[in-house]
């Protein structure tokens, strides 16, 4: 005779009459219906109620995991997680297991089936997806759509179209940015106009081949979330990344404000009437256009465009990194969370073949994010090391009015802000792949078998990490080394400066 014994606290468990599962060699069949609620009173004492589960023949169950998967209906409504403690006893063996299952989740047949709604990927970075699709990044059919698996990739399609007019346009801006260059024999600080939008260009067609493999990486993204939903999901996640968006955007508006009150005061300055000040603003801000052109009313309304839509490039291409980053972490930190639930305990080799098993799904999973990211990754921390040393740069330079002073504080606080952000954010996703480690140490030593020997294998000579091209791993370490790399460059362009004077 197996059994099986599970109780939880502070939520609601209903499982059916009748309601049974199968594993190997052996049928459990659910005694009567049972209810557990937490009662409404002020002192919120709790009611407890335990679910017995016998069936006879075979081997009894390894996991709480496999007895839950393998039941045909169980519901489970709340707002929170349960918390499943579980005794399985037979064989003379007896395993205590803690399980989480996420609010309204269902188990049918042999697999368990998350929540579809709110708190998957697909649908937390829906919203993002669409502002980027308006500004011609990411051009995905199916992003609003309840199912990953709506999630389309076409060439001929309007979205395709819009990003390439758009990408031919900042080339053409590019084009002008160059022959101006050429013609003037430009400075470090000459180059700014030329590299703005040269990164830019560059991040639209790393956003258009990221967009071809979009699809495949958000159904992924979501099989893992399905797969490790015993797990539970983040009650933080949604809230972290309405608070990084938030800031991040809010912090390039009054950038980009700040910028375009600084270029019509000057304007203000040289000219007297109101079409005046319009074409003197213009010509300060693209100029290496209008030198070759001429002004016309068309080419500043497309040059405005064309810097609109750059800037937003800029700034959009560190908060995607640092949004995929943080919900990437969030899937690693849960695992490490039920990790920590079982320290120092002794648990069945079945339980570690498990959890290895869903860490090398994570890191498949950061292997497909790279490949498509890591163009991403790159052109964002090329292009802040770049405008970091630029403002360094400029700020040797004396600022004459209150307003320059204003933006160059908030425009270079913002970028330091916002490439620490990036930084840490990306970093987490390697901290969080190292922590199983940590925890594997603590592990009583009758409890060490092959799948924990293979398993902190894996942690320990796997790098974990995404990376620019390649080129770089984005560890905490970065942040260092981008410091030591930004000084170095500013004593050598401070020296030039002082020959070409």
């Amino acid at each position: 005779m197996h059994v099986l014994r599970f109780c939880t606290h502070l939520q609601r468990l209903h499982i059916h009459t009748g309601n049974c599962f199968r594993v190997p060699g052996c049928r459990y069949e659910v005694g009567p219906a049972a209810e557990l609620a937490r009662t409404a009173t002020t002192s919120l004492k709790l009611k407890t109620a335990a679910f017995k589960f016998s069936g006879s023949g075979g081997d009894p169950p390894e996991s709480l995991a496999e007895i839950l998967a393998s039941m045909t209906s169980a519901s489970f409504t709340d707002k929170r997680s349960i918390q499943v403690y579980g005794n399985i006893e037979g064989s003379g063996r007896r395993r205590h297991e803690v399980m989480t299952i996420s609010p309204q989740e269902e188990i049918h047949g042999h697999a368990a089936v998350a929540d579809s709604g709110l708190s998957s990927f697909h649908r937390t970075i829906a919203p993002l997806t669409v502002m980027a699709q308006c500004f011609a990044l990411l051009p995905v059919h199916g992003v609003t759509a309840p199912s990953p698996k709506a999630l389309r990739f076409r060439w001929m399609s309007a979205r395709v179209a819009y990003t390439i007019a758009v990408l031919f346009s900042l080339l053409f801006m590019v084009f002008f940015c160059i022959l101006y260059i050429l013609q003037i024999g430009g400075t470090f600080q000459d180059a700014q106009c030329m590299i703005f939008y040269g990164i830019a260009t560059a991040t639209y067609g790393a956003f258009l081949h990221l967009a071809g493999r979009w699809p495949r990486l958000v159904v992924q993204w979501s099989a893992v979330e399905h797969a490790q939903s015993c797990y539970g999901s983040s009650k933080s996640l949604r809230l972290k990344i309405r608070c990084i968006t938030a800031l991040l955007l809010a912090g390039a508006a009054i950038e980009h404000f700040l910028n375009e009150y600084n270029n019509l005061s000057f304007a203000a300055r040289h000219a007297n009437t109101t079409s005046g000040v319009v074409q003197q603003y213009m010509l300060r801000s693209h100029h290496h256009l209008f030198t070759y052109l001429g002004y016309s009313h068309a080419c500043a309304v497309f040059a405005s465009v064309a810097a609109a839509l750059a800037t937003f490039s800029w700034n959009f291409m560190d908060l995607f990194i640092a949004v995929t980053s943080i919900a990437l972490t969030d899937r690693f930190r849960l695992l490490n969370r039920n990790l920590q639930a079982f320290r120092g305990k002794r648990m069945s080799a079945e339980f570690w073949k498990q959890t290895r098993e869903r860490y090398t799904s994570l890191m498949y999973l950061t292997d497909t994010l790279n490949l498509g990211v890591s163009h991403v990754v790159l052109l964002s921390f090329g292009s802040n090391l770049y405008f970091i040393c630029l403002q360094l740069f400029n700020s040797l330079n004396p600022l004459k009015n209150w307003y320059e002073r204003v933006y160059f504080y908030w425009s270079f606080g913002f970028l330091l802000l916002r490439t620490a952000t990036v930084s840490l954010s990306v970093a987490g996703i390697n901290d969080e792949s190292r922590l199983p480690r940590v925890l594997m140490y603590a592990l009583p030593s009758d409890s060490y078998n092959d799948e924990v020997s293979r398993f902190q294998q894996l942690v320990t000579t796997c790098h974990v990490a995404l990376t620019g091209l390649s080129f770089f791993s984005v560890t905490r370490t970065m942040l260092l080394t981008m410091a030591g790399t930004i000084v170095t460059y500013e004593i050598v362009l401070v020296q030039f400066s002082h020959v070409n004077t």
